[in-house]
């Protein structure tokens, strides 16, 4: 069930998520751009998840909205194709029209999309400045999206845990 719990235990899932694979991604950023995107989504998902502690939101709306506060200053995006995050995050929305049951599928298209930014020229952020040598290079925003996903997929299987 789409209710607070669940998205209070997806918003715990990311944070640990991001946790885990700061390193990686701050690798990935150090490629193509300025080597600071693992921590500043290790800071930003700190903030959402110290937030929900000290405010304890009583809607999904309500969680929705005190977590993209917290990171609005963080985290952003362009459009498909720019190699950035939505890169990730448009294939998991297309896979979830009509079908919000369908988490285990958005994250498989996320990871994908993440993958997909590879041989992609970037057109945004710190990586644009590359051009050509930005090329061969996964994108770490769309890699953090992909992960994000992915706890969206996890919070699912495990409905009924606490957050």
């Amino acid at each position: 069930m789409l209710d607070t719990d669940f998205f209070r235990r997806w918003l715990t899932l990311c944070a640990g998520s991001v946790e885990r694979e700061a390193p990686r991604l701050t690798e990935l950023d150090a490629a193509i751009g300025d080597a600071d995107h693992g921590a500043n989504l290790r800071r930003g998902f700190a903030a959402v998840t110290a937030a929900l502690d000290r405010d304890a939101p009583g809607s999904p709306g309500a969680v929705l909205l005190l977590a993209g506060r917290q990171l609005i200053a963080t985290v952003g995006g362009a459009r498909p194709g720019d190699k950035t995050m939505l890169d990730a995050l448009e294939p998991a929305v297309v896979a979830l029209a009509g079908a919000p049951e369908a988490f285990g599928r958005a994250a498989a298209a996320a990871a994908e999309g993440a993958l997909a930014t590879v041989p992609m020229r970037a057109r945004k952020g710190r990586a644009s400045y590359l051009g050509e040598r930005s090329m061969g290079h996964q994108d770490p925003g769309a890699t953090s999206s992909a992960l994000l996903v992915a706890a969206l997929a996890e919070a699912e299987r495990t409905e009924g845990e606490a957050p």
